[in-house]
This record gives structure tokens, C-alpha cells and sequence, in this order.
């Protein structure tokens, strides 16, 4: 009888012990499973701003390199370059004005890239997207508005980007920069004139 109860036990103890190690297997699975999942969304993402970039690399040499001018509003405005090669994150949902700053951003001789959602300029620097400055729109139609997606940009480990938020907001530069934090304020309609010393303050030689 004792031998039996003694087998009993040592079965009990091997099911135990084999239902640890199937559970410390399934978990491991598991973590794989995960790390395969997010290698391969990095993946199709990476490829899909690869493409994005390919046309628009295609279409600004066709389109864009080797005008002079810029065309805003009725006026003919001349380029002067003198920020060539740096970029530019947009945040702007609606084309007419994302199309009216990238204009103006433009004639400095500045690279945009435009996107439509807070969640979207914190998705590409969290994919690895390097930029010069950030432009926020403060209130987006869905997701994250401006301030939220600054305390998003800023959990990133390193981030150290100029932040500035664009709005129609009038006379809330203390609310923007110092309650909120970001770098700077931006009154719609964005101008020549308004962008000038905020380009000059952080691309200062």
C-alpha cells in the first residue's frame, strides 16, 4: 500500500513538473509569436514609406527641384534655399492648408512630409522617421489632439525634436508653450512672415 501511494505521488510530482515545462514552452511560443508579429509589421510599414517616399522623391524631381518660384495665393514668391535639405513633419488634415504651408515651408528650400493624424507623426518617429522640426495641427478630426500628441512624442526614449503646434487659436502662446510645453506657436493661416523667426530660431547657423 505504501508503495503505491509513494508511485502516486511521484506521478503527481512528473504531472506537475511536465505541466510547468509545457507551460514555460507555451510562453516562450508566445514571446516569439509576438516579436515575429512585430518584426513583420515593421516590416510592411517600412515597406510602405519606402514606396510613399520613392514617388514622392520621383515627383518632387519632376515637379518641384528646379522651379525658382512658389506660386501662393496671387503671388509669385522666389525661392531663397536657405534651409535646403531640412525636413519637415506636417501635421494638417485639411489639404488646402497643409498645401498653403508646405508652400511656404517650400520657398526656404525645406523638405515636407504631410500627414493627417497626431497618431501619425508619432507612429513614423516611432518607426524611426527623422525629421528637423514638427509641426502639429492643435486639433485633429480623430485621434490624439496637438498637446496629446506632444506627451506621446516625448515617451519616446531620445526624442529631441522641435515640437511647434500650428492653430487658429489666438493669444494662447503662454498656454501652448509653457503649460503645454511645445516649442514654439504657430497662428493660422501660417505666412511667410510668421514662419520666418521661428525657422531662424531653431536653424539659427
Amino acid at each position: 500500500m505504501a508503495v503505491l501511494i509513494i508511485l502516486i505521488i511521484l506521478l503527481i510530482l512528473f504531472l506537475i513538473i511536465l505541466f510547468i515545462k509545457n507551460k514555460k514552452l507555451e510562453t516562450r511560443i508566445n514571446q516569439l509569436n509576438a516579436i515575429v508579429e512585430k518584426l513583420n509589421e515593421d516590416y510592411n510599414y517600412t515597406k510602405k514609406e519606402l514606396k510613399r517616399y520613392e514617388n514622392k522623391i520621383k515627383s518632387y524631381e519632376e515637379n518641384d527641384l528646379e522651379i525658382a518660384t512658389i506660386k501662393i495665393g496671387d503671388k509669385k514668391i522666389k525661392k531663397n534655399y536657405l534651409y535646403k535639405g531640412k525636413r519637415v513633419l506636417l501635421g494638417e488634415y485639411q489639404k488646402a492648408v497643409s498645401d498653403n504651408a508646405t508652400k511656404i515651408l517650400k520657398t526656404y528650400g525645406l523638405i515636407v512630409d504631410v500627414v493627417k493624424t497626431g497618431e501619425d507623426i508619432v507612429d513614423k518617429i516611432k518607426h524611426g522617421y527623422k525629421c528637423d522640426i514638427i509641426i502639429t495641427n492643435n486639433t485633429y478630426k480623430v485621434g490624439f489632439d496637438g498637446p496629446t500628441t506632444l506627451k506621446e512624442l516625448k515617451k519616446i526614449k531620445g526624442f529631441d525634436i522641435p515640437v511647434i503646434v500650428h492653430t487658429v487659436s489666438t493669444k494662447k502662446r503662454h498656454y501652448f508653450i509653457d503649460v503645454c510645453g511645445f516649442d514654439e506657436y504657430l497662428e493660422k493661416p501660417i505666412s511667410i512672415e510668421k514662419v520666418k523667426p521661428i525657422l531662424e530660431k531653431f536653424f539659427k547657423k
